[in-house]
């Protein structure tokens, strides 16, 4: 039995494949399995995928209808590993030949540790270097990251990922097999935070391992599903679940737990305006629904919102049919009393 399974996802990203596949091939710790998944893609992936096929190292399970979710694919790829220890590469980025050799040392010698997982850089979709992800890290503790650590994965939830998922890119991460499975792998109804909320289950029951050496390339382009803007309810909503799994189960200090409730609740009601606000309020039933019960201050939020965003409404109207603008009225007259 080899000690890793990659498992490279792939749906129509056949101009980066071959990179992906060869950053793979080319680690220098060899004892890995590839399972490559493709998800019914339509364009040339087949082809760019076939000189790689001598490799005994290979086996190529294709679906003939998409499954329309990445995460079904982590489940499915890990169900048919067979590695101790799974790094799930996504087709479109790319590694250092040393990340397994760096990553799998800290599993094997601390037996507590579920995930390790390196430092990332950000790439374009010409493979050009944009920036090291220490950036999204760095307003919750400038120096942290910048140094390789072993942490208690409850204290890990409590403090960082309660905030936002710390662990940003699936390809800079090497998980044991047995904690995924034991905490029921990856939750294939979201769309956007699936892998956040793996992450924090499995951190409950173990560890986590960092290295601050770069050793993974997120490809961010077109493509990427976290570029489609338009799904910013869905994030939300799947950010509340996340939130809300981790208030009910880690010991997350009163301060915090009010300021990412804040943070949150203020990043949802930027998106309300009055013209949307009826599609605001049908849409966002899921959202309230999941965060009332803890978030005690969201029902104020709202309503707040819906008179604020009303009256504001009502007073442009009234100027632009009337020429009737209260605002102008009162600096007017303040203005006048003043004088007198």
């Amino acid at each position: 039995m080899q000690k890793v399974t990659v498992i490279i996802p792939n749906y129509n990203h056949a101009q980066f494949l071959g990179r992906r596949i060869e950053s793979v091939l080319s680690q220098t710790f060899k004892d890995f399995e590839v399972i490559y998944l493709d998800d019914a893609s339509t364009d040339n992936s087949d082809r760019v995928i076939a000189p790689f096929l001598e490799d005994r190292r290979m086996r190529v399970i294709r679906n003939t209808v998409n499954s329309g979710s990445a995460f079904k694919q982590w489940n499915r790829g890990v169900r048919e590993a067979r590695g101790e220890y799974v790094w799930i590469a996504e087709a479109d980025d790319s590694a250092e030949p040393t990340l397994l050799s760096r990553l799998v040392p800290l599993l094997d010698q601390n037996p507590q540790v579920g995930i390790a997982y390196c430092q990332s850089m950000e790439v374009d979709g010409s493979g050009r270097t944009l920036r090291s992800f220490d950036y999204w890290t760095a307003d919750l503790d400038q120096e942290r990251w910048r140094h390789d650590f072993i942490a208690s994965g409850l204290e890990e939830c409590a403090k960082y990922l309660v905030v936002k998922n710390t662990i940003p890119n699936a390809s800079g991460v090497l998980f044991r097999r047995s904690v995924f499975e034991q905490t029921g792998g990856v939750v294939e109804t979201m769309k956007l935070c699936g892998d956040w909320i793996t992450w924090v289950r499995m951190l409950l029951v173990s560890d986590l391992a960092f290295v601050s050496e770069p050793l993974n390339y997120f490809r961010s382009h077109a493509g990427t599903v976290r570029s489609a803007t338009e799904q910013s309810n869905v994030l939300v909503l799947e950010q509340y679940q996340v939130i809300s799994f981790i208030l009910k189960r880690c010991p997350v200090s009163l301060e915090k737990r009010n300021q990412v409730l804040a943070d949150l609740r203020n990043t949802w009601m930027r998106s309300f305006h009055f013209r949307g606000m009826c599609r605001f309020l049908r849409q966002g039933k899921a959202i309230f629904r999941q965060a009332r019960p803890v978030d005690r201050f969201l029902a104020w939020k709202v309503a707040m919102n819906i008179v604020q965003t009303v009256l504001s409404a009502c007073r442009k109207e009234l100027g632009a049919r009337f020429n009737i603008h209260p605002r102008k009225w009162r600096d007017e007259f303040l203005a006048s009393w003043k004088a007198h």
